[in-house]
């Protein structure tokens, strides 16, 4: 095994390719681990950073793992992933299947050397099942400080084969009042649930989805600032392009927009990123509707997971969501 590390936004660009054939080979495909959430991430909050990717090879060269890290320039002895704390939900590192135990151990040595004496490796939202956590990773077990944190929860659904078991798996209380909001909505107004899926609906539809998402919430309108807003434009168009993203809405028959939301589907589940709604018809709850109409999407689509992402919103709980556990890894090599 070979360990190559790529400095700078050079080598973002040189290993583009052999990362995204990596990132479908792996076990977790989470889009925050893709090399166009990277390149856009850097792109556009890139200012005091420094990538720093380690890449490692099997013997006939291939990549076979790579732990996406930076380092700031005002704390360059801690690294970090790339992709930051605000706006990735998972990070981890990204192996191809079955070569988990032997990347670590790769990566083992290299992280001793790169962070010397006084370096740190500080990762935030590593999921429970990630290989960092696993017993191949001997760097929980020796010559290593190692502090794990919980640090938040992302909840998530098993899908059923069709909606009605959906339904039925729910608690009583929580399937009555789901099935009223719904109701209630398309007794009000012919409503049309749709994935924004045409260039020339494309830039339309985001403008509804930025103007929903700040009009909902005062906390949304203060975390969608113009380099947010700037970032989702090019992340979305990129992610579009190779069916990953997903735009819905929810609207009123040729009338306005109440609810937008946009979600990543790869490999077998549906995640729902970030949604708004019109709070002019708050008392329809137009974005649990979409919501509910998004996990139908999911349903008929065949997918087996509906993932609401990091936070421990009450409504998700509500669609019977059980928690995934998200942890703080921090670890730095003893002398």
């Amino acid at each position: 095994m070979e360990v190559e590390l790529l400095e700078g936004f050079e080598g973002l660009d040189k290993i583009e390719g052999e990362w995204d054939d990596l990132w479908l080979s792996s076990r977790e495909r989470w889009v925050f681990l893709h090399p166009i959430w990277a390149r856009c991430w850097v792109s556009h909050y890139g200012e005091d950073v420094s990538p720093k990717l380690l890449c490692v090879r099997n013997e006939r060269g291939e990549l076979v793992g790579l732990a996406p890290l930076c380092t700031s320039r005002g704390d360059p002895q801690v690294f970090k992933w790339i992709g930051g704390e605000e706006l990735s939900d998972t990070q981890d590192l990204v192996i191809r299947r079955g070569w988990e135990a032997m990347v670590l151990s790769s990566l083992n040595g290299i992280l001793r050397k790169i962070l010397g004496p006084r370096g740190r490796l500080d990762l935030h939202f590593v999921s429970e099942g990630s290989p960092i956590l696993s017993e191949a990773n001997d760097m929980l077990m020796e010559g290593w400080d190692v502090r794990i944190e919980l640090e938040e929860c992302a909840p998530f659904v098993d899908l059923p084969e069709t909606w009605e078991e959906f339904l039925s798996s729910l608690k009583g209380h929580h399937r009555h009042e789901l099935r009223r909001k719904m109701g209630k909505l398309e007794r009000s107004f012919p409503v049309r649930f749709r994935e924004v899926a045409t260039d020339d609906g494309w830039e339309e539809g985001l403008e509804n989805f930025f103007r929903l998402h700040r009009a909902s919430q005062v906390e949304k309108a203060q975390f969608m600032d113009k380099r947010r807003e700037a970032f989702f434009r090019e992340m979305g168009w990129a992610f579009r392009k190779k069916g990953i993203l997903r735009l819905t809405e929810l609207s009123v028959e040729n009338g306005p927009v109440l609810a937008s939301a946009v979600s990543f589907v790869t490999g077998e589940t549906w995640a729902l990123y970030n949604s708004g709604f019109d709070p002019h018809y708050r008392q329809l709850s137009p974005g649990i509707v979409l919501v509910a109409k998004t996990i139908s999407a999911a349903i008929e689509e065949g997918l087996r997971r509906y993932d609401f992402l990091r936070g421990r919103e009450l409504y998700k709980y509500d669609f019977g969501a059980k928690d995934r556990l998200l942890y703080k890894v921090s670890m730095a090599p003893r002398p």
